[in-house]
């Protein structure tokens, strides 16, 4: 796609880096929805001063996206509002949400996005697992350890717990007429949050038996699962070239960022009327999974689907604007009241 259209007609911004496994999650519902998006490229460990000194956000998992100047946390509210604002318009892909919507999301962000991602995990090479990037995740995953040697040594116990998920989506594809996971005639949401992880484990190479190499004279175990990635692989290849991805520098992202302006939001959530929480009120968002850093800001909106803080920006990047609005989704992340000292109080 030519890059003609102007880096502030970009509605979609992406703060990320290239192998982040999350980051190719988001980027094939990007794909998939044919819409373009500047991307802003950032350290794979802390610190992320494109994101923290520039906008005062101190969530650190990656991607954050930006979506007309407000910044959403976590891939699954990511999807959800891309194919809300743009699934089904005009030039753009399908809805990935169309069949079994409610569904498709517990079955990503309960099962893909927490045993699947951990399997892949426990599939990363010594090779590319750095002593830097080791110490900087530790503690990340709760109950999971990044040094190399124990993942090495887990890693015969990690391919036979994979079988289990393969076996069951082996059979899952086997009763599709369209070779879809769940029987549609374009890619689903389910199809491309599970593609993104065992996609992963393939390219990782550490379990050939499960992904033989193309190059293998062995068929594959699993020759379902291996058909519906390739189906999900070529949708995407035929896709890609519609989107542009403009890389850009923190600085133009902000101003970008910064030009929209924040409507106000109100609530009718229980916790809010049982006077738990008072909208205004300084609070603290964390994830309840991994990377557990929270994110301080004050109580714009809170519902069942997501939460919406002001987030006030650092002191040397105010100017007419001095905070922004970021959406959390309410499945895994608590919402505490923010006490003096900057600790969470205890419901």
């Amino acid at each position: 796609m030519a890059g003609s259209t102007p880096s502030s007609e970009f509605r979609v911004i992406v703060y990320a880096y290239d192998v982040s496994p999350f980051y190719q999650k988001l980027k094939s519902v990007l794909i998939h929805l044919r819409v373009s998006y500047l991307y802003v490229k950032v350290r794979p460990i802390l610190p992320r001063p494109a994101l923290s000194d520039e906008l005062g956000i101190t969530y650190r998992r990656i991607p954050v996206m930006f979506l007309d100047g407000q910044a959403y946390f976590d891939t699954s509210l990511c999807s959800k509002v891309l194919d809300q604002t743009f699934g089904g318009k005009p030039g753009r892909g399908t809805n990935l949400f169309s069949k079994e919507g409610p569904l498709q999301e517990l079955l990503v962000g309960h099962w893909v996005d927490s045993s699947l991602f951990q399997l892949g995990v426990g599939h990363i090479p010594s090779s590319l697992n750095s002593s830097e990037f080791s110490k900087d995740r530790q503690g990340f995953f709760p109950g999971l350890s990044l040094d190399s040697k124990t993942l090495e040594s887990d890693l015969p116990s990690v391919k036979s717990q994979l079988t289990y998920h393969l076996s069951k989506l082996e059979s899952l594809l086997s009763r599709s007429k369209t070779g879809y996971l769940l029987d549609s005639e374009h890619p689903q949401y389910l199809d491309l949050g599970a593609y993104f992880p065992f996609n992963w484990i393939r390219s990782l190479g550490t379990n050939p038996e499960a992904f033989p190499p193309g190059t293998s004279p062995v068929p594959p175990p699993y020759p379902k699962v291996t058909e519906w990635m390739e189906r999900v692989r070529r949708h995407l290849s035929s896709n890609e070239s519609r989107v542009e991805v403009r890389v850009v520098k923190p600085d133009e992202a902000k101003s970008i960022i910064l030009s929209h302006s924040s409507p106000s939001s109100s609530s009718s959530e229980p916790i809010v009327k049982e006077g738990w929480l008072r909208i205004g009120q300084e609070v603290m968002v964390t994830p309840t999974d991994s990377g557990r850093v929270p994110q301080a800001g004050r109580l714009i909106s809170i519902n069942d689907q997501e939460t919406i803080i002001s987030i006030s920006l650092p002191t040397s990047s105010q100017g007419s604007a001095t905070s922004i609005l970021a959406h959390f989704p309410r499945s895994n992340f608590d919402v505490r009241p923010l006490v003096e000292g900057g600790r969470q109080s205890s419901l």
